[in-house]
């Protein structure tokens, strides 16, 4: 009798970690629950037309799109070099997207010069007025970092776009060029920093208190295996990190 009452004992032992270990997995692998508890997290990726942003603009609290000024004829055009112009323009855009007034914006300025960069903050600055949209709802970022101060004194948040595979250099090599963002930064401080999630390692080790913005070439329900997810979990958990943008259909 003993043995019995043990035996089903230890079968509800093993019940409930066997719940335990499912519910679990659930969580650790469910999309839904990235979403739910992550979502000023996770934002649209190239949302660069207007059939993406129907899609996108209820589905996430941001969208990140790509700019390019042309001064000649005042307008913002989306589109990503070296991909050739649509002529779909952010005035428009803009009267799309502010359905939502809540939707946050990043705009990746992919031209910025000394010789536009005060212009473009104007033009920037009278269409988010025009459409009621808080400058402090919209990222400007650009790897020309030097520029981005007209942007900022208009009220916008600005990113310093890092460049690429920083996690591929070692040694002297690294030191040297994390010296010289280092130093730009100081000279030319922004809102935040972005770049390629690849690089996240190397930005958390010497940029631990700089706010982050990241980027993964995938959509989030293909990311599956563990050590994917793992990498997506510590990034969500970081504090400083503030976006991270994924690709959509």
């Amino acid at each position: 009798m003993k043995y019995i009452k043990r035996l089903q004992k230890n079968r509800n032992i093993w019940s409930v970690c066997i719940l335990v270990i499912g519910l679990f997995l659930f969580c650790f692998y469910s999309n839904f629950i990235l979403k739910l508890f992550f979502s000023d997290k996770i934002w649209a990726h190239r949302v660069n037309n207007l059939e993406k942003l129907e899609k996108a603009k209820y589905i996430y609290k941001g969208i990140e799109l790509d700019v390019v000024f042309k001064s000649d004829s005042m307008v913002f055009d989306i589109y990503h070099p070296p991909e050739q112009s649509k002529g779909l323009y952010l005035r428009g855009y803009l009267a799309e997207s502010t359905e939502n007034p809540k939707l946050l914006y990043w705009l990746d300025l992919k031209n910025l010069t000394p010789e536009n960069a005060i212009i473009a903050s104007e033009y920037l600055k009278e269409l988010t007025d025009k459409n009621i949209i808080n400058p402090k709802n919209v990222i400007v970022e650009s790897p020309n970092i030097k520029y981005l101060n007209h942007f900022k004194n208009k009220g916008f948040n600005t990113s310093f776009y890092f460049p690429s595979d920083l996690s591929l250099l070692e040694g002297e090599k690294l030191k040297v060029k994390i010296r010289e963002l280092q130093s730009l930064l100081s000279k030319y401080p922004t809102t935040m920093i972005s770049s390629n999630a690849i690089d996240y390692s190397v930005l958390s080790f010497y940029f631990p208190e700089k706010d982050k913005n990241l980027w993964i070439f995938a959509e989030l329900k293909n990311i599956k295996s563990l050590r994917q997810r793992l990498s997506l979990y510590r990034r969500l958990f970081d504090n400083s990190v503030k976006i991270i943008l994924f690709k959509t259909e």
